[in-house]
């Protein structure tokens, strides 16, 4: 009776962060999702793989349908990046953020140059919290990711994790970047914003 259409393709987003990830979501999938970068550099290193998959598949890259998971705060007139709105806002997702570059590189040499300073630093706190939380240490460490800042985290949300990890800038700053990535093939950016932050 037509309740279920079971004639039409289902087109299939494959999410991917690593290298062959990437390449293989260009080769299968009909879109593509990451959270591994928020720059334009970062994109576009990160659509060469996938545009790479595509084209060894047969595909034109130009049909999958990208986008880009991150957060965004916008600066008020005269607000710097360690405001405690801004780190509120924009810390969850920069720890998320932190976390996931830790676990694939762990080196600070192999950190972006804007992380390297705290990168150490933050190493030592994620080495002593898998220590000290045993098996319950992927549980505690993800706690607040993307949500709310944890107070034992707050220290490494500075302005420059919060630049590299995040889309927040001024209003204007923020659309001529959007543009940029526009131009570059991403056709949405999925902002996610944390708790208690809807509508700043």
């Amino acid at each position: 009776h037509g309740f279920m259409n079971t004639q039409d393709a289902v087109p299939i987003h494959i999410a991917a962060n690593a290298p062959k990830a990437m390449t293989l979501a260009g080769e299968l999938g009909d879109g593509f999702i990451t959270s591994r970068t928020n720059s334009l550099a970062g994109w576009q290193e990160t659509w060469s793989r996938v545009r790479q998959g595509a084209e060894q598949a047969g595909k034109n890259p130009s049909t999958l349908y990208t986008s880009m998971l991150t957060t965004a705060c916008l600066l008020r007139p005269g607000e710097s990046y360690d405001s405690p709105r801004i780190k509120a806002a924009a810390g969850p997702w920069a720890m998320l953020a932190m976390h996931a570059l830790y676990e694939r590189v762990q080196q600070p040499a192999a950190a972006p140059d804007a992380l390297r300073s705290i990168f150490s630093e933050y190493g030592v706190f994620v080495d002593q919290q898998r220590q000290r939380a045993g098996e319950r240490y992927y549980l505690e460490l993800h706690d607040g990711h993307g949500l709310y800042l944890r107070p034992e985290e707050a220290r490494f949300v500075t302005p420059e994790v919060i630049r590299s990890t995040t889309m927040t800038a001024t209003p204007e700053e923020l659309i001529e970047r959007l543009h940029a990535l526009e131009t570059a093939g991403v056709k949405q950016v999925a902002l996610l914003p944390a708790m208690g932050t809807f509508g700043e």
